[in-house]
């Protein structure tokens, strides 16, 4: 997973300055069908997260900021811009990362309406999904 996050998110570093790009920027230069792979190839580290067993909050949030980058990255030129800078990978690769380091540190009593967040995020994600799939059909079809 860090290959994946390293090559879509921070692959190349722009020559004169510390900041670093990675393929899914540039890929995503190509109307929609470049945000649509790169939209596939960050569905890898989710998948990795649903088999290492990551509680459904973990896999919610990465899909949110799945989802989220593939909406910023359909906005033409600046959203490509934008992609450079969120870094979805590297992000879904950080919470990965706390959700195992804290396999292995002493439980600590879950938080009084940690459920209820979790619900609403859900909550939220499918009603994104379900716009952007609403959307992605009216493009379809014009």
């Amino acid at each position: 997973m860090r290959r994946v996050a390293h090559w879509l998110d921070e692959a190349f570093r722009i020559p004169g300055t510390r900041f670093r790009v990675g393929l899914q920027p540039i890929i995503g230069m190509v109307p929609v069908v470049g945000d649509l792979l790169g939209l596939a190839l960050s569905g890898f580290p989710i998948q990795q997260a649903i088999v290492l067993g990551a509680p459904r909050l973990v896999v919610v949030r990465m899909i949110g900021v799945v989802l989220l980058n593939f909406l910023i990255g359909l906005l033409p030129g600046a959203g490509d811009i934008a992609d450079a800078v969120f870094k979805a990978n590297t992000r879904n690769l950080r919470l990965l990362e706390t959700y195992l380091a804290s396999l292995s540190s002493p439980p600590q009593a879950a938080p009084p309406h940690r459920r209820a967040g979790s619900w609403l995020v859900w909550v939220l994600t499918v009603m994104l999904g379900i716009t952007l799939l609403a959307w992605l059909l009216s493009l379809w079809l014009t």
